[in-house]
């Protein structure tokens, strides 16, 4: 009974891993991805101000918040997710678009806290970069690149239509 037990501890544990890597990865990135958009900033637009970054306390709340959300919107799609598996396409479809859109709203925010008002982007999604970046998670090596794509290309697609 017990080899049971850490068999499914084990399958439990590998599951949350892989639905939440990305969130994890995503949030853990947004803390330091203020480097990233003063770059980009500095290298392409340099006529932008940007305002300050928020302070550490700051983004250590906008990943846990991130964190939080994933894991009540993965959790309430785990179904979706799991039905998925009897029909492979769709199942990894799904993850990738749930995921994505997540991650492209996050990224849209972290980009819009530092743009000055004219130029924040309140309505558009960024779904289609997000799930971009969710499909690189799944390749080994690009996984770690991941973050650092899709912020970058958000930030170039709000502030690149505004230039």
């Amino acid at each position: 009974m017990e080899t049971i037990f850490r068999v499914m501890l084990g399958m439990f544990l590998f599951l949350i891993g892989f639905l939440f890597f990305g969130s994890i990865q995503t949030a853990y990135m947004g803390i330091f991805i203020d480097q990233v958009i003063d770059a980009i900033q500095s290298k392409h637009y340099p006529n932008i101000e940007l305002k300050p970054p928020p302070s550490f306390l700051t983004s250590v709340i906008t990943a846990l918040r991130l964190i939080l959300i994933s894991f009540i919107v993965n959790i309430l799609a785990s179904p979706f997710f799991l039905a998925g598996w009897f029909f492979p396409p769709l199942g990894i479809t799904i993850q990738v678009l749930v995921n994505g859109y997540l991650l492209g709203k996050e990224y849209k925010i972290t980009v819009n806290q530092r743009l000055p008002e004219e130029i924040v982007q309140h309505k558009k999604a960024y779904t289609l970069y997000g799930a971009v970046g969710t499909t690189l998670w799944l390749v080994p090596v690009l996984n770690l690149f991941a973050p650092l794509l899709v912020c970058s290309s958000i930030f170039h697609a709000i502030v690149g239509k505004k230039n």
